[in-house]
C-alpha cells in the first residue's frame, strides 16, 4: 500500500500494472515550499534549478 499522488500513482500503475482506488477518508490539501542557502540566492545554475521546479512542479497544483 502507498499513499502519494494520483499523478504518481497513475504513472506506477501503468509501468507495474498496479490497481489505484481511491482512499477512504479525505486527506487536507498538501503546500510544498521550496528552500536554500542564502548564500545560493543570486547563483544563477541554482536560480535556473528553482524556476525548473516549479515550472515541473506547477502541473501538480
Amino acid at each position: 500500500m502507498l499513499v502519494c499522488t494520483s499523478i504518481f500513482a497513475n504513472q506506477l500503475a501503468n509501468k507495474y500494472s498496479l490497481k489505484v482506488l481511491p482512499l477512504p477518508f479525505d486527506l487536507k490539501p498538501v503546500s510544498y515550499r521550496m528552500l536554500w542557502p542564502t548564500m545560493l540566492e543570486r547563483d544563477s545554475a541554482h536560480q535556473w534549478l528553482r524556476e525548473l521546479i516549479a515550472e515541473c512542479c506547477s502541473d501538480l497544483a
